[in-house]
């Protein structure tokens, strides 16, 4: 289900929402998305959410990974996933 979000360029949003955001989308395939099964699903281009799933690794909140998929001609081909981490919980004192 896609959600209906604003693109960064009509809406600015701090950059962990948006980073809050992708590991929600994450949260529904442990596996990982492709680029652009999240833009899909964030409602952004495919360019906004690689600078932003560059900003989740160099906060590192971004696991990687690689999915074997299906070509058109019936060949299996290795392509990358990704998925964003929850910010991680601050300790109780």
């Amino acid at each position: 289900m896609a959600r209906n979000m604003p693109d960064a360029a009509e809406m600015p949003l701090a950059i962990g929402t948006w980073l809050a955001e992708l590991a929600e989308i994450g949260r529904k395939n442990d596996a990982g998305q492709s680029a652009k099964e999240m833009a899909a699903q964030a409602g952004m281009s495919v360019k906004r959410l690689l600078t932003l799933l560059n900003e989740a690794k160099a906060a590192g909140r971004l696991q990687t990974g690689w999915r074997t998929e299906t070509r058109l001609d019936g060949k299996p081909f290795q392509a990358p996933v990704y998925r964003v981490l929850p910010a991680p919980k601050k300790a109780r004192r």
